[in-house]
């Protein structure tokens, strides 16, 4: 049997693995600053000071060749400060398309759609809209009906301001917040009737979307909500009643930090498929965004403080200066999130998965576009549409700038690209994207193999 040739590096270490490669000047450092250098061979990259990284040719770098033991030394021992150039993005042919059609509904239409939310427990394409002028309809865009729920108004919440809009699973109950405000309502979509209204202070409510989700538990619908900016409470949509009373979860000046206090800006959430989970994705201070999650059910079953510092919190991800980015659930135990890198600066169009019941990295893979037409950053584009994930068997990346691409996630291949259709929201029940279009109207879109 041929013995294996060891290779001899630069680090005076050998190993029948190939070489990897840092800058000479930051062989054997601790503590010094480094970017990653792709090369734009698959996601293979190398480890350049500040200085070399400035260095428009990467074959102008002084690289030096160690193994694995000590290129990983290398990252750990000092300080990750941004990236240089970019990974290669990978594609695979394939017959994907979409397919188009028009959903046409009646003149008397109250106006243009301002948002626009699925109604998931209908087998057909049913769908919650608020319209510019504040009026909140019922369309059906199977039969082409048009329904009117009520008109909101000033003393409901200010609509001058961006709001969001989120249904329950059965479309009984609507919430409709402020999205970087301070205040909501909850309408019974049968009778227009404001059941209560939310209010989560104003600490730094301009940059935190406002958090809501719905969740169901024993065939109950309940509605996840910001009482304060550090504080999630549930309660029933129905009544308003709270069924997480705890307390203290502030303090004063020149009192006890209480046991359970959360040092942390909640922001939008996103539940699981089943509805077990949720994800958090608001900041911190200085500020970095923490993308977080943790149980409903034992949070509503078991530990009132569940939310603060349950055994099911995992902190996914960590990136200062970056919030509000494109994410969403794969299965009720993984989730995908936009963007590679720690600092806003320097993130590159890329997915992370994460499981998120232990909280591993389970992989990434570059490519996936989300930016918008404007080139804001994702801290300004919080309360405004720049990109969004979705999932239903493959990854969608949906872009202002990129239009559609469609991703084999468990690849990370590229299967389809659109650059002209931007849809803002999907029904994962009909299996249909849909899009305002320019002119007022209504596009529905399906994906076919």
């Amino acid at each position: 049997m041929k013995e294996k040739k060891m290779l001899r590096f630069n680090c005076t270490h050998e190993s029948e693995t190939a070489a990897k490669y840092v800058c000479g000047h930051l062989l054997g450092t601790r503590e010094a600053d480094y970017h990653q250098a792709f090369t734009g061979d698959a996601r293979i990259y190398r480890l350049a000071c500040p200085a070399c990284a400035k260095e428009t040719e990467i074959g102008a770098i002084p690289w030096q060749t160690v193994c694995d033991a000590c290129f990983a030394e290398t990252e750990a021992e000092n300080c990750w400060d941004g990236i240089r150039g970019r990974p290669e993005v990978k594609e695979e042919p394939s017959d994907i398309a979409f397919t188009h059609r028009m959903a046409a509904l009646p003149g008397d239409s109250f106006g243009p759609l301002r948002l626009v939310q699925p109604i998931l427990a209908s087998a057909g394409s049913l769908w919650i809209g608020l319209t510019i002028a504040g009026a909140l309809v019922q369309m059906d865009l199977d039969m082409r009906t048009l329904q009117h729920i009520t008109d909101v108004s000033a003393s409901d919440v200010d609509l001058s301001q961006p709001m969001s809009l989120v249904c329950s699973p059965d479309g009984a109950f609507l919430c409709l917040t402020q999205t970087l405000g301070t205040v909501g309502v909850v309408i019974e979509r049968s009778s227009g009737h404001r059941t209560f209204w939310l209010q989560r202070g104003d600490y730094h409510s301009d940059i935190s979307p406002f958090s809501a989700a719905f969740v169901v538990r024993d065939e109950r619908t309940l509605l996840i909500h910001a009482t304060d900016w550090n504080r999630l409470d549930i309660s029933d949509p129905a009544t308003g009643e709270l069924l997480t009373e705890r307390s203290p979860t502030s303090y004063e000046d020149g009192e006890d930090v209480p046991p359970h206090y959360l040092d942390y800006f909640h922001g939008r959430l996103v539940l699981s498929p089943s509805r077990e989970s949720v994800v958090d994705d608001g900041w911190v201070w200085h500020p970095f965004g923490v993308v977080r999650t943790w149980n409903v059910r034992r949070w509503l079953d078991e530990n009132v403080w569940e939310s603060e510092a349950g055994t099911t919190v995992r902190d996914l991800v960590c990136r200062a200066y970056f919030w509000g980015g494109p994410l969403c659930w794969v299965d009720d135990d993984t989730l995908a999130v936009w963007g590679y890198g720690d600092d806003d600066d320097c993130l590159i169009p890329a997915v992370r998965l994460f499981n998120t019941l232990t909280g591993e990295e389970l992989g990434w893979f570059p490519g996936p576009e989300v930016a918008s037409d404007d080139n804001r950053q994702w801290r300004d584009k919080i309360a405004d549409f720049g990109g969004r994930l979705f999932f239903d068997q493959y990854l969608f990346a949906v872009s202002e700038k990129f239009g559609v691409s469609v991703w084999d996630y468990r690849k990370g291949m590229r299967l389809h690209a659109d650059p002209s259709f931007v849809p803002i929201v999907y029904h994962p029940v009909t299996r249909e994207f849909l899009t305002i279009l320019p002119d007022g109207n209504l596009q529905l879109s399906r994906l076919t193999t």
